[in-house]
């Protein structure tokens, strides 16, 4: 089940952190992209962290909260499952299952609040993404007027200041080898 849930979430995971990789690097200078590219994985490892931490205590609290530690067994003998199981390993075999079961039931209850706040989480993500994003395929009013010259500067016309391109000029971009054919 393990190795199932962690080819899906490579599945999931995989295509979208190569393409903000891309877009975080491509939006970037040249000069610049090892610095953008080293940003985007400091703060994704940041992020998976914070995370990791945030909902690990959310989950810690529940299975603390919901826990009915059974009588004659002390509470701060099961504060976690490991301490519960070694707990349990030295209790009568009527009590050991029952704090077993307690336990089970709340490390259970904290899993199961833990992953519908991610899920929470993600949908909002989601419907903001799509609020957000939303037309931004189209023109933004301020480019839709530079169209017309309005509103905007237009490229200045050859003068003493910028004289006009003399002679063959050969564009070269990062498509092309030096000879000019495309890669």
């Amino acid at each position: 089940m393990v190795i199932l849930g962690l080819l899906l979430t490579s599945t999931g995971v995989g295509p979208g952190a190569a393409l903000i990789a891309d877009i975080v690097v491509g939006a970037a200078p040249r000069h610049k992209a090892g610095s953008a590219a080293s940003l985007s994985e400091t703060s994704g490892e940041f992020g998976i962290a914070i995370g990791v931490a945030l909902l690990g205590s959310l989950a810690s609290a529940v299975y603390r909260n919901r826990l009915e530690v059974p009588d004659g067994v002390d509470g701060e003998e099961a504060r976690t499952l490991a301490e519960a199981v070694a707990t349990a390993e030295g209790l009568p075999p009527g009590r050991a299952e029952r704090l077993l079961a307690a336990a089970s039931e709340a490390f259970t209850d904290g899993l199961n609040v833990t992953a519908g706040l991610g899920v929470v989480a993600m949908v909002a993500c989601g419907v903001l993404a799509l609020i957000l994003l939303r037309g931004s395929d189209r023109p933004r009013e301020d480019d839709a007027e530079s169209d017309d010259g309005a509103g905007a500067e237009s490229d200045p016309e050859p003068s003493d200041e910028f004289p006009a391109p003399t002679g063959s000029v050969r564009v070269r971009n990062d498509d092309t080898d030096p000879t000019g054919r495309l890669r």
